[in-house]
C-alpha cells in the first residue's frame, strides 16, 4: 500500500460518552449501528449484515485472524469478549493471547454506507480474513435476479451487480487483497473472502477500515460513495457524535437520582431517533424497529409503519423534536388513499413494486387512520405549528370522513368489520369481531382531537358536528363496553351482538385517554394473574385463551404496558404507574443493552425468539408514560398554557427535567425534598410568559399547611383522589419561579428501581389497592407464598398499630410474610395502618 493511502487511516481519538453501555459478549447479544440511510445489524460474536436502504448488500459478514507465525486461524466468534454500545458508534472487543481487536461499527448519519473499523493491538504479524455472502437484494417483498460479483483492483473492493445494471453494491478496503475467485454473471456457492495484512507498526498507528455501500442509480455513483466513506472517517464519526450529543443536551433530559432510570430514558430517545430513515426512492419517514433478517429480507420492522409512527410521535413531540416529527407525519399524509385511509405499512422496497396496487398490507389496519388525527392534534398542541396543520387540513378531514364511513350501524363508533384490524392481529379473540375497545377508544380520542383542531382553525361547523358526534359515540361506547356485572370493561362486541368480557391489556386505553371514570378494571390489571415484574400480560393467566408465547394472547408488550402505566397515573394509582414504567425502563438492560425488545414471554422474563430486538414503540413505553403519566404533562402552545401534575416517586429526593418545550418556549423543572417541604423551581428561557397549572401529587393522607410562590403566600386547592392527593395552584411563568409546599406527609411507599434478570419468574409484590380514610391507611397487595418482603415507607403520622404485617427499622419499613402453604403461588393480603397525628407535626 502506498503511504498516501495509508495516511488516510491514522487512528483518531474517541470521545468519552456518559451513556455508553458495556456488557460481556455471549455470542447471542444483538448489536447494531444505524444511520438514516444504512445499517449494520448483527451479534456480539462478530457476525453482521449490512444494508444500504432499501438493499441488503451483504450478509454473513464475519472475520477470522490468521497468525502466520503459528499457522493458526482464529475465529472472531471464539474470542468475542465485550460489547460497548454507544449511539454514535458500536464497539466489539475480541481478546486473544497475542492480540486484541476493537472493532468499531460506524454507520454515518447521512451517508448511504457503513464502516467497520479495526483497531488492532499486536506485536505479531497478522492477517484479517474477511468473509461475506453477496446479496444485493431489496427489502421484502421485492426481489432482483441475475446478481454477480467481481473484484475491482483500482478500489480494492468486490462489486455486486445485477442484470439490469441499475443496482450496485460494494464491499472492500483500500488495504485489502482478494482471496476468492469470482464467477462471471452469478453469485458464488461459498462465502467470498478478502485479506488485510497487519503488522505491529501498522497496528499501532492506523485503523484498518472496511466500507460497504451501494447505489440504486449507477456503478459510478456506488464507487464515488465508496471513496467518500474512506476520505472522511474521523469527520463522519464526529458528525455522529455531535448529533447524539445534541439529542442528549438540546432536547429533554432528566436527572432523577435513579441513575438506571435516567440512562434508560436517554436510550429510549436514541431508540426512537434511530427510526428516522431517508429512503432514496420514498423520502424521509419513520420505521418501526430493527432486527437481523438472516435468510429473509426483513430486517426487523425496518419499513415504514403509520400506526407506529403516530404512537411514537407523542413521545418525540414531548422531548421536543418537532422538525423530525413533522417529516414523519408528512410522509404518511402524502400517501393517503383517495377515500382518506392512511397507510398502515409501506415497505422500503415499495418503489420497486406495485405495493399499493397488488399487495394487501398497506391499508389492512383500522386504527392507523384514527391515530393520524390524534397525532396531528398532539403535534399541534405541543409545537404550536398551526401552519402545518392548516396545510394538512384537507388530509385530516378526509381521514375523519373515512372513519365516519366505517360506522355502518350509525351508532357513532367506527367498526373493525368495516375498517380493518386494531387490537388483535392473530388469535382466538380476533374472529367475528365487530368492534374492539382499542379501536373504539382511539376513535373517541380522534373525535376529541378534531374538535380541538377545528376550534383552533375556526372551522365552526365541523367543530359543532364533531361535538355532537362525540356525545353520541361516547353513549354507544358506554352501552357496548361498560359491564355492570363485573364492574370492569368488555373487550369487544362480535358481529352476532355478543359482548366479550375477557380482560385484556387493551381495556387500559380509554383510561389512558381519560374517556371514562375509574372502575375496577385497572385494579384487576394490577393483580398477579395479569401483571408481571416486567410488565402487563395481554391476557390473564386463567383465561381459556392464555398462551405465554402467543403474540396477542399472553405475551408482555412494553408498548401496551406503557399504556397501562399512563392509565394508572391518570387514575391516580401512582404506585402501579411507577411499577410498570420502571419495569419498561429496566428491560433496557436485560437482554439487548440499550434497546427495548418488541415482546416477552408471559411466564418467564425472556424475549421471544421471533421478537424484534429494537422495537421503537417499546421505547415509547418508557418516554410516553413518563411525560404523560409520571410528569402529567399537557400543553397548549397556541395559548402558551402548560399543565404539570408530577407524580414523583417518593425516593426521588431531588432532581431536574431540562429543556421542556411548549412551542418555542423552553423551561426546566427542578425539585428537592426537605423535612416537611417540597420545593419546585422553574427556570425559563426569555420569551413569552407561560400560564402554568401546577398540581403535584402527594401521598394519601397528606395535608398541606401553606404554599409559597417566590417566597410569598400563594393560594392553592387540595384534591383527594384516594390513591393520592394533589396540591393545585396556578401562576404565570415569565422567567424563574420557586414553589414551596409545606406539608404533613401521609404514607409514602418507597419503590426503588427494579433489577430484572433474564429467565426469572415474576415474584415481586403487586399493589392492588391503597388509600387513606379516617386515620386508616389500607394497602391491598399480592405476594408469593413463602416469601418475605421488606417495604420501605415514610410518614409524619404516628403509626399506632399495623394489622397484617410487622414494622421494623424504627417504623421505616414493613416486613410482610406470605403463607408457606401457598409456596410459589401469589396470594392476597390486606394491611391496615392505624395512624394518629405525630406529636412533632400537627
Amino acid at each position: 500500500m502506498n503511504s498516501q493511502r495509508n495516511s488516510a487511516f491514522e487512528k483518531f481519538s474517541l470521545h468519552s460518552n456518559p451513556i455508553e453501555l458495556t456488557s460481556s459478549a455471549n455470542g447471542r447479544q444483538y448489536c447494531e449501528n444505524v444511520g438514516q440511510k444504512a445499517a449494520i445489524l448483527g451479534r456480539d460474536n462478530g457476525h453482521f449484515e449490512a444494508w444500504v436502504f432499501p438493499f441488503k448488500i451483504v450478509s454473513e459478514l464475519q472475520f477470522s485472524v490468521f497468525i502466520p507465525r503459528y499457522q493458526k486461524l482464529v475465529s472472531a466468534a471464539a474470542i468475542a469478549h465485550q460489547l460497548i454500545n454507544r449511539p454514535e458508534m458500536t464497539t466489539l472487543i475480541f481478546s486473544h493471547e497475542i492480540f486484541t481487536i476493537r472493532l468499531h461499527l460506524l454507520t454515518p448519519l447521512q451517508e448511504p454506507g457503513c464502516l467497520l473499523l479495526f483497531d488492532v493491538d499486536t506485536d505479531t504479524d497478522l492477517e484479517l480474513w474477511l468473509q461475506f455472502s453477496p446479496e444485493l437484494q431489496p427489502m421484502w417483498p421485492a426481489g432482483l435476479g441475475g446478481q454477480y460479483t467481481s473484484w475491482l483492483d483500482e478500489i480494492h473492493a468486490y462489486l455486486i451487480g445485477e442484470g439490469s445494471r441499475q443496482f450496485y453494491g460494494l464491499i472492500g478496503s483500500l488495504l485489502a487483497e482478494p482471496h476468492s475467485e469470482t464467477p462471471g454473471h452469478q453469485l458464488p456457492d461459498e462465502l467470498m473472502k478478502f485479506i488485510i495484512p497487519v503488522n505491529g507498526e501498522t497496528a499501532a498507528k492506523r485503523i484498518l477500515p472496511i466500507a460497504v455501500t451501494g447505489s440504486a442509480n449507477s456503478r459510478e455513483e456506488a464507487i464515488e460513495r465508496y471513496k467518500r466513506l474512506f476520505a472522511s472517517i474521523p469527520d463522519l464519526y464526529e458528525k455522529n457524535f455531535a448529533h447524539y450529543q445534541k439529542l442528549r443536551q438540546d432536547f429533554v433530559s432528566i436527572e432523577t437520582g435513579d441513575a438506571q432510570f435516567d440512562l434508560a430514558f436517554e436510550w429510549a430517545k436514541i431508540a426512537l431517533d434511530k427510526g428516522f430513515v431517508e429512503n432514496p426512492q420514498l423520502g424521509a419517514g419513520m420505521v418501526a424497529g430493527y432486527g437481523i433478517s438472516g435468510n429473509s429480507h426483513r430486517p426487523g420492522f425496518a419499513w415504514f409503519f403509520g400506526g407506529d409512527t403516530f404512537i411514537n410521535s407523542f413521545a418525540i413531540n414531548s422531548y421536543g423534536d418537532f422538525e423530525n416529527c413533522k417529516k414523519a407525519l408528512r410522509f404518511f399524509r402524502d400517501r393517503q388513499r383517495k377515500d382518506g385511509k392512511i397507510p398502515h405499512e409501506i415497505a422500503q422496497s415499495a418503489a420497486l413494486i406495485p405495493w399499493f396496487e397488488k399487495y394487501p398490507y398497506a391499508f389492512y389496519h383500522a386504527d392507523t387512520t384514527a391515530y393520524f388525527i390524534v397525532a396531528m392534534a398532539d403535534y399541534l398542541r405541543k409545537s404550536g405549528d398551526v401552519a402545518f396543520v392548516r396545510e394538512s387540513w384537507d388530509s385530516i378531514v378526509k381521514a375523519f370522513q373515512f372513519c365516519l364511513s366505517a360506522d355502518e350501524d350509525e351508532d357513532g363508533l367506527m367498526e373493525n368489520s368495516a375498517a380493518g384490524l386494531a387490537a388483535m392481529e392473530v388469535g382466538k379473540l380476533l374472529p367475528k369481531t365487530k368492534i374492539d375497545i382499542y379501536l373504539a377508544s382511539l376513535w373517541l380520542e380522534a373525535i376529541k382531537s378534531l374538535m380541538q383542531m377545528s376550534e383552533i382553525l375556526q372551522k365552526e361547523k365541523l367543530h359543532s358536528e364533531s361535538e355532537q358526534l362525540f356525545a353520541r359515540a361516547l353513549a354507544s361506547f358506554r352501552s357496548i363496553f361498560l359491564n355492570p356485572e363485573t364492574g370492569t370493561l368488555n373487550f369487544s362486541q362480535l358481529l352476532t351482538g355478543e359482548k366479550l368480557s375477557e380482560l385484556t391489556v387493551w381495556q387500559a386505553i380509554p383510561y389512558y385517554f381519560g374517556l371514562i371514570e375509574p372502575d375496577d378494571t385497572l385494579k384487576q390489571m394490577s393483580r398477579a394473574d395479569m401483571s408481571t415484574d416486567w410488565g402487563v400480560r395481554s391476557l390473564r393467566t386463567n383465561s381459556q385463551y392464555y398462551d405465554p408465547l402467543n403474540y396477542n394472547n399472553g405475551t408482555v408488550w412494553p408498548f401496551t404496558t406503557g399504556y397501562v402505566a399512563g392509565a394508572h397515573y391518570r387514575q391516580h394509582r401512582m404506585l402501579n404507574g411507577w411499577e410498570n414504567l420502571a419495569a419498561n425502563a429496566a428491560l433496557t438492560f436485560v437482554a439487548e443493552p440499550g434497546w427495548q425488545a418488541e415482546l416477552f414471554s408471559g411466564d418467564f422474563l425472556h424475549g421471544l425468539e421471533t421478537a424484534v430486538p429494537h422495537q421503537l414503540f417499546s421505547a415509547w413505553g418508557i418516554l410516553n408514560p413518563f411525560f404523560h403519566g409520571l410528569l402529567g404533562l399537557e400543553m397548549n402552545a397556541m395559548k402558551k398554557e402548560v399543565k404539570l401534575s408530577p407524580h414523583l416517586p417518593f425516593h426521588w429526593e431531588e432532581g431536574s427535567i431540562r429543556n421542556l418545550r411548549c412551542g418555542e418556549e423552553k423551561f426546566d423543572l427542578n425539585w428537592q425534598r426537605q423535612d416537611g417541604k417540597l420545593i419546585f423551581s422553574f427556570q425559563k428561557e426569555p420569551g413569552q410568559p407561560l400560564q402554568v397549572q401546577f398540581s403535584p401529587a402527594l401521598a394519601p393522607g397528606t395535608r398541606v399547611g401553606n404554599v409559597k410562590l417566590n417566597n410569598k403566600q400563594h393560594g392553592f386547592e387540595m384534591c383527594d383522589f384516594g390513591g393520592d392527593v394533589h396540591c393545585e395552584l396556578k401562576f404565570s411563568l415569565m422567567q424563574n419561579a420557586v414553589v414551596e409546599i409545606d406539608y404533613f406527609a401521609g404514607v409514602e411507599i418507597l419503590l426503588p428501581f427494579p433489577k430484572l434478570r433474564q429467565g426469572e419468574r415474576s415474584r415481586r409484590l403487586r399493589f392492588v389497592n391503597y388509600g387513606f380514610s379516617d386515620g386508616v391507611f389500607l394497602l391491598e397487595i399480592e405476594g408469593v407464598g413463602g416469601e418475605i418482603y421488606e417495604l420501605n415507607l415514610r410518614t409524619d403520622y404516628q403509626i399506632v398499630q399495623v394489622d397484617g404485617a410487622k414494622l421494623i427499622n424504627e417504623g421505616s419499613a414493613l416486613l410482610i410474610k406470605f403463607d408457606e402453604k401457598n409456596k410459589n403461588k401469589y396470594e392476597t393480603k390486606t394491611i391496615y395502618f392505624h395512624l394518629k397525628n405525630s406529636s412533632k407535626k400537627k
